[in-house]
């Protein structure tokens, strides 16, 4: 009776949602061509990448997708979206336009968002200045605030996986590798620090080098976002104003993104719910595939 009583309404809500072609496409959008991937059926599901600068592919949701159209989103400067000139061009603020004139270029008056990691920032940013374009809000992975506090609880956090085997070579380049170059440096450095982002790394492990070694990754971005946008982001009063229905996803061994900074998001918001992931680090969506699916589906499918 349960699974009956989740279905029907997943059902309904596929009825009636707009049939977005499948496959990769592109919407020239504020003077950008905007890149995106749709995969699967059902109610749409717009997804923004973290990194920044991470192509969408990282953020592949297989299970997501044999309930919602996914959508991914590369941001503008990621995988096969346009690289404009100049830091201001990846500022938050202009990756919230962009989203909501890809709304408009598929023909949605209001639809799903979810945001991983810095993803996550923009789709708060986004909510707070388009709420009533949302249906609904899903928080992977996310912190309301970036200053130094938070750098400073990053490094702290990193510093306690000291026993692991691989913190060597990790910690050296997260701590002291500097800025990354080009794309081909910046890949060569995630790779290095990946570890600190899931709970179990071994298990985890050749999947994701593989994934990464496939991977577009533009520093650009996240040089933007570390100078400019970090310093000053901070969500927390308007995060107290929306009413749109929230998910928050956190792991509970995210180093970045903790579950206490979720809880934080969840008490400022009216209509949000935490769900923390037990056996997973920032990566939870790859570390409890499963439990992170059900999630969604269970939240997609409520009234």
């Amino acid at each position: 009776m349960r699974a009956r009583t989740i279905l029907i309404p997943l059902l309904a809500i596929a009825a009636c949602a707009p049939q977005i072609p499948g496959g990769d496409a592109m919407a020239h959008v504020n003077g950008i061509d905007l890149h995106y991937h749709v995969e699967g059926s059902g109610p749409v599901l717009i997804v923004q990448p973290g990194g920044p600068g991470f192509e969408w592919k990282y953020l592949r949701l297989p299970l997501v997708e044999r309930f919602a159209t996914v959508v991914y989103v590369d941001p503008r400067g990621s995988g096969g979206s346009s690289r404009p000139e100049g830091a201001e061009s990846y500022r938050m603020d202009r990756m919230v336009d962009d989203l909501d004139a890809l709304r408009e270029h598929l023909g949605l008056a209001r639809f799903t968002l979810m945001g991983h990691s810095h993803g996550g920032m923009v789709a708060q940013l986004y909510a707070i200045r388009h709420q009533a374009s949302l249906r609904k809000l899903i928080l992977c992975a996310t912190v309301a605030s970036a200053g130094g506090d938070w750098s400073a609880e990053v490094g702290a956090h990193a510093k306690e996986r000291s026993g692991e085997a691989w913190y060597p070579e990790a910690s050296a380049e997260l701590f002291g590798g500097g800025r990354a170059a080009s794309d081909d440096d910046a890949r060569a450095r995630f790779k290095k620090i990946a570890p600190f982002y899931f709970y179990k790394w071994e298990p985890f492990r050749d999947e994701t080098l593989r994934m990464l070694d496939a991977l577009s990754i533009n520093p650009v971005p996240q040089a933007t976002f570390a100078e400019l946008d970090a310093p000053s982001f901070d969500t927390r009063e308007g995060l107290k104003a929306l009413r749109v229905p929230t998910l928050i996803l956190a792991g509970r061994h995210d180093f970045a993104c903790t579950p206490e900074r979720a809880a934080e998001m969840n008490g400022l918001m009216p209509n949000s719910r935490l769900v923390v992931f037990e056996n997973s680090g920032h990566f939870l969506y790859q570390e409890e595939a499963e439990g992170f699916a059900q999630a969604i589906r269970g939240f997609l499918s409520e009234d």
